[in-house]
């Protein structure tokens, strides 16, 4: 029909076509909203100091999970920084894909092959 399935989401402006985020990837919270982990990574990452960073649901209870982000720095110093650019970040996002914690790895994330972070080693 026209259509080729490749397991991306995303959105149309008119003819432009922006790739959000993976299907597979998707992070489905407890109310129904589904939150692409990739958009809030491209957010993390675009912080100068951060080198690399994964979001991953978390459940914190019996009823209810949160954002959670793994953050590794080019510069370990400025992790003082962290909580107020996280912050920042979260004021431009709905209150549901707010990241909700974090924490900072002095280890790199690790990677298959084709150096992309293995999500599943981070998934709560």
């Amino acid at each position: 029909d026209g259509y080729l399935a490749t397991g991306d989401i995303g959105r149309t402006d008119g003819k432009v076509i922006f790739v959000t985020g993976r299907k597979k990837n998707l992070i489905i919270l407890e109310n129904g909203k589904n939150v692409p982990p990739e958009l809030l990574e491209s957010k993390i990452n675009s912080i100068p100091y951060v080198k690399e960073s994964i979001v991953v649901s978390r459940r914190i209870n019996e009823r209810s999970n949160v954002l959670y982000a793994i953050i590794v720095l080019h510069e370990p110093e400025k992790e003082e920084f962290l909580k107020d650019d996280i912050a920042l970040i979260n004021k431009d996002l709905p209150s549901y894909m707010q990241i909700t914690d974090f924490e900072v790895s002095s280890e790199e994330l690790k990677k298959n092959s084709s150096k992309k972070i293995i999500r599943s080693e981070y998934a709560g």
